[in-house]
Formats: C-alpha cells, sequence, structure tokens
C-alpha cells in the first residue's frame, strides 16, 4: 500500500509539476536524524509533510532529489530526474516506439527498499501522458488532454 501511494505521489509530481503537500514544515527529531544519517552533504533542503509522509527536497551534489520519510524516521523512498539515455536499455528502446509525434519532457526514477520504477512524461500537441515501469515494458499511468 505504501509503495503505490508513494509511486503515486511521484506520478503527481510528473503530471502536475509539483506535489499536493501542505505548506514548508519543520520535520520531527528521528526524520531529520534519519535524513541527516543518509545524507550527509545535502544541500538546499525543503521539507514537505503529506498524508503519512515527510518529503524532503534537495540538492546532493549536482543531483536534485526527493526522499520520502515515515513518521518514525524511515526511508521509504528516494526519486531523482534522470536522462532518458540513462533508463534500462529495454525501457529507452520501449519508449522510443511511443515517441511517435510526442516529446519527453520529463523522466524520473524511483527507489524504494524493494523495487526500482521509472516515469516518464510525454507530450504531444494534445495531450500528456505519463508512463511506469517497474520492469522491462513501459504502462500508461495517466493521460490528460492539454
Amino acid at each position: 500500500m505504501k509503495k503505490k501511494f508513494i509511486s503515486a505521489l511521484v506520478a503527481l509530481t510528473l503530471l502536475i509539476g509539483t506535489t499536493y503537500a501542505n505548506t514548508t514544515i519543520e520535520p520531527t527529531k528521528e526524520i531529520k536524524t534519519g535524513f541527516n544519517q543518509l545524507f550527509t552533504n545535502a544541500t538546499d533542503v525543503t521539507w514537505q509533510h503529506y498524508s503519512n509522509f515527510y518529503i524532503a527536497t534537495f540538492k546532493q551534489g549536482t543531483q536534485h532529489l526527493t526522499a520520502y520519510f515515515n513518521p518514525m524516521g524511515g526511508i521509504e523512498a528516494v526519486s531523482r530526474n534522470i536522462s532518458t539515455a540513462t533508463l534500462p536499455l529495454l525501457l529507452q528502446n520501449g519508449l522510443h516506439d511511443k515517441m511517435q509525434n510526442a516529446w519527453v519532457t520529463e523522466s524520473a526514477e524511483l527507489v524504494t527498499k524493494n523495487a526500482t520504477e521509472y516515469y516518464v512524461r510525454l507530450e504531444n500537441a494534445n495531450t500528456k501522458t505519463v508512463y511506469n515501469a517497474s520492469g522491462t515494458e513501459w504502462s500508461v499511468y495517466k493521460t490528460t488532454n492539454k
């Protein structure tokens, strides 16, 4: 259930460009401790709270990351924007087939304790489509009209 919720949160980010989260918050001591242990060189950290998750958006080196924590300070997932060139080869090939008259506007990787998922948003003149892959094939997560 948590995995699906986090996946949905990442997909929403791709669909609308931001999460449905409350305004910036200060995390609990447990969450801050867990974050600092995992991301020792993080900069530009901002925190939000959504449902039962605390979401940290930050920069680690040159990468922009988003980490999802449970209320006890345990990490549930980390996501990052990626280039489509860093997708696994089978997913790159499958994406190429879907790009007829469309272009990639965003791609992301979501890593949880048990799996790695990929999300790509393709747009054309009329629609925005978010694709999801947790294996070797893409599936449509959501399509919206412009």
